[in-house]
């Protein structure tokens, strides 16, 4: 069977790119997009990553480890004033590399996913329209690699909120 190779042209984004300005509660924020190679925005990331993960939720230290950026990552953030609030990573597979084992869940060869991760939003705007609209511009991001599947690694909490969405559930490992 001849595989088909997924591309994306991440290389030619190293600057964070403004999508869009938003006032959500009287405060402006700015969304933008990263590749992989944007490095002098990825400590940024990551630190919002580490305050959500271990300061507010009180994971261990140990789960920074798969904090991973894939060559073919994409990072979607808001950020208010120079400090990130809200991420959702898209990373772009053909059957696996995945953060999680979706191969046995979907057993279609070929098959394009994008899987959605990182989708934390700074504990004081998570009642606001944030994570709708992480969500709305990430899949129209995505639409330009046309994925067969979009799957979404996340915390069981959350399962509710993606039914609503539209997606199904594949495990609740």
């Amino acid at each position: 069977t001849h595989k088909k190779e997924l591309v994306m042209n991440t290389q030619s984004l190293v600057n964070k790119e403004l999508i869009k300005k938003y006032n959500i509660n009287n405060e402006n924020l700015s969304l933008y997009l990263i590749s992989s190679t944007c490095t002098n925005e990825l400590d940024k990331i990551y630190n919002f990553w580490y305050k959500i993960y271990c300061d507010e939720m009180g994971y261990s230290k140990d789960c920074l480890t798969n904090m991973e950026i894939k060559p073919n990552s994409l990072i979607l953030f808001f950020e208010k004033d120079d400090e990130v609030v809200g991420t959702i990573k898209l990373d772009y597979s053909i059957f696996g590399a995945l953060e999680f084992d979706y191969n046995s869940y979907i057993k279609e060869e070929n098959s394009i996913f994008l899987e959605v991760s990182k989708f934390l939003i700074k504990k004081e705007y998570r009642k606001t329209l944030l994570a709708l609209n992480l969500i709305l511009v990430g899949h129209k991001v995505s639409e330009k690699y046309t994925p067969k599947y979009i799957v979404i690694n996340s915390a069981l909490s959350m399962k509710d909120y993606y039914l609503k969405l539209g997606f199904s559930l594949l495990s609740e490992k």
